[in-house]
């Protein structure tokens, strides 16, 4: 049975302490969903240390909070006792994983540098640019249109992910659609929802059957 809990605690998963005290760890709403506890603490009586690095709790309000879970078994008196060492670690979780984001982003760009740099074949180039965009943007599909200064059109270069080849055809004039103002204008362009889009008939064929519901598109600088 829970005997006490600090005010931190309280704070934190936004529990009363009345919710904590008198109930086994287990029975209280924030480690409900933690998977095998009983056997866990089971574990702790056995073993007198439980650590978790990175343990999710589910505070009163349904958000998660990343926490460092440390439980000890000692005496006091004849009794065991359990203290369990609760920790914040969410504003370093999300710092970690701010700095493994800007880690692959670097390295997509590297990639990318050195597919242009290190190879005169256009199709292996777009293709690898096309793969480290596609995983850095986490999107289903993406597709590079090059510009053709002789006919003024942007056309087709390379495409990852689609189901149709209506892609390969695509021939659209600067300032004209969605990629024609990106190229022209040099912004970001986002499209929700494909339906409610004057453009619809021309994207419903690229998109037909994807269920696509947010479209990027930008412009390169050459």
């Amino acid at each position: 049975m829970i005997e006490d809990v600090n005010p931190y605690l309280i704070q934190m998963l936004g529990y009363s302490r009345e919710e904590f005290l008198k109930r086994k760890l287990w029975e209280v709403g924030a480690f409900r969903d933690i998977e095998a506890s009983k056997d866990a603490f089971e574990a702790l009586q056995v073993d007198e240390f439980i650590r978790y690095d990175d343990l999710p709790l589910k505070a009163k309000n349904g958000t998660l909070v990343n926490v460092e879970f440390v439980s000890n078994v000692y005496l006091v008196g004849n009794e065991k006792v359990i203290q369990c060492n609760i920790r914040n670690i969410t504003e370093r979780k999300f710092a970690e994983e701010k700095i493994q984001r800007q880690l692959e982003h670097l390295i997509a760009l590297s990639a990318i540098d050195r597919a242009i740099t290190s190879n005169f074949d256009l199709k292996f180039s777009l293709k690898e640019v096309l793969e480290n965009v596609t995983k850095e943007l986490r999107v289903d599909a993406a597709d590079i249109l090059i510009f053709n200064p002789n006919i003024q059109m942007l056309e087709y270069g390379a495409e990852q992910g689609f189901r149709t080849n209506s892609v390969k055809t695509a021939q659209v004039r600067l300032g004209e659609s969605y990629a024609g103002r990106v190229a022209m204008e040099g912004r970001l362009i986002q499209i929700s929802s494909i339906e409610d889009e004057p453009d619809k008939l021309l994207l419903s064929k690229f998109f037909k059957g994807r269920g696509f519901c947010l479209l990027l598109w930008r412009a390169v600088d050459r």
